[in-house]
C-alpha cells in the first residue's frame, strides 16, 4: 500500500509554469471591450445600411409609382390623340367629298352658262369670249379665221303655224347639223333666237365659202 500511495503523491509545479485566468483579466477584459466596440460599430453599420435600403426602397416604389401614373397619362394621352386623329381623318374626308361637290357643282354652272340650254351651242357670252381669243391668237400666228354668221329662214312662221315645240326641233336639228359639218377646233354659238354664229380657226376664205354652202 505504501508502494500504491507514492504512486498518486501530487508533484510540485513551478511557479513560473502556473495559471490562472485572473492573471488575464485586464487583457481579456481589453479584448471583450474592442470586441463589443467593433460589434457595435457594425451594428450601426448595420442599422444605417438597412436605413439606406429602406429609404431607398421607399423612394423605389415612390417612382413605381410615379412610373404607373405616367403611363397611365400617356396611354389616356395617346387614346385621346388617335380618337381626335379619327375626328380630323373623317373631317378632312368630309372636306375633301365637300371640295369635290362644289368642283363638279361649279363645273356645272360653267357649263350650264357657256351652252344654251336648247341647242347646246355656246351662249352668246361664251361665243364671244372665245371667239375673240380664237381670232385674235390666228393674227398673233399669222393665220386666218373667218366668222359665219347664220339664221334660219322663216322661223317665224314655223312657230306661228306650228308652234314653239316645232320651232325648238327647228332648232335643234339645225345645231346638229352645224356641228356635223364643223371641227373640233371651229366654235359654233348661238347668238339668240334663231341666230347662229361660226368661228372657222386657221381657215382661209374659200373654205370658209364651201363650209357656208355646206350648213346653207
Amino acid at each position: 500500500m505504501t508502494g500504491a500511495r507514492s504512486a498518486f503523491a501530487a508533484a510540485p509545479v513551478p511557479a513560473e509554469d502556473a495559471f490562472s485566468l485572473f492573471d488575464n483579466e485586464e487583457a481579456v477584459i481589453a479584448r471583450a471591450d474592442a470586441m463589443q466596440t467593433r460589434l457595435a460599430e457594425m451594428a450601426g453599420g448595420v442599422k444605417e445600411l438597412a436605413g439606406a435600403y429602406r429609404r431607398g426602397t421607399r423612394e423605389q416604389r415612390r417612382l413605381v409609382r410615379l412610373s404607373d401614373r405616367m403611363q397611365r397619362d400617356l396611354q389616356q394621352a395617346n387614346a385621346r390623340l388617335a380618337e381626335q386623329q379619327r375626328d380630323l381623318q373623317s373631317l378632312n374626308e368630309a372636306l375633301s367629298s365637300e371640295i369635290d361637290h362644289r368642283r363638279r357643282l361649279e363645273s356645272e354652272l360653267r357649263r350650264l352658262a357657256d351652252t344654251d340650254a336648247l341647242t347646246g351651242a355656246m351662249t352668246r357670252r361664251c361665243f364671244l369670249t372665245l371667239g375673240e381669243r380664237a381670232w385674235r391668237g390666228s393674227q398673233d400666228s399669222g393665220g386666218t379665221a373667218c366668222v359665219l354668221m347664220l339664221d334660219l329662214d322663216r322661223f317665224k312662221a314655223i312657230n306661228d303655224r306650228y308652234g314653239h315645240a316645232a320651232g325648238d326641233a327647228a332648232l335643234v336639228a339645225f345645231a346638229e347639223a352645224c356641228r356635223a359639218n364643223l371641227r373640233g377646233i371651229d366654235l359654233f354659238g348661238r347668238m339668240g333666237g334663231e341666230e347662229f354664229a361660226v368661228v372657222l380657226v386657221d381657215t382661209g376664205e374659200a373654205v370658209a365659202r364651201e363650209v357656208a354652202e355646206r350648213l346653207r
